[in-house]
């Protein structure tokens, strides 16, 4: 007997793997997506962070000791805090930072959200003026990824 054609199991098979492979690109290239916005905001929180230093050392009239509990300084030895922390507003208005349409940093991981409203706590020690993006507000705003 002559076969010219493919059997029922050998069509099934065939459309099962496929199924697989596309499940399996379409996963990982969401995943790429995503991954690559995560990346995009911790870069620009590493950029708010460079530009708050450089705020801070554009404004160096801040003399009050850090607060064991509250601020980033781990003993009161030669580390000064800001009495107040700074805003990403602030380095936007004095073009610290670069900022897209409407004076807005947009948040990439939610893209209808702006982080202008977010802490940069900045502490001196030793001289050297450190700034730290204001983590507390991840959870509850739109300061960090969702």
């Amino acid at each position: 007997m002559d076969n010219k054609g493919f059997t029922l199991v050998e069509i099934l098979s065939v459309i099962v793997l496929l199924s697989i492979v596309i499940t399996l690109t379409v996963t990982i290239s969401n995943d790429v997506g995503k991954n690559a916005k995560i990346k995009l905001l911790n870069s620009k929180i590493e950029n708010i962070e460079k530009a708050a230093v450089l705020y801070g050392q554009e404004n160096d009239d801040f003399t009050t000791p850090c607060d064991i509990e509250t601020k980033p300084c781990y003993n009161k030895v030669n580390c000064y805090c800001y009495n107040n922390s700074v805003t990403v507003q602030t380095l936007v208005d004095n073009k610290l930072i670069q900022y897209d349409a409407g004076n807005n940093v947009v948040n990439p991981v939610n893209e209808s959200k702006n982080i202008n409203e977010c802490n940069i706590q900045l502490y001196k020690k030793y001289g050297k003026i450190y700034a730290i993006y204001d983590k507390a507000n991840v959870g509850n705003s739109q300061c960090g990824e969702n």
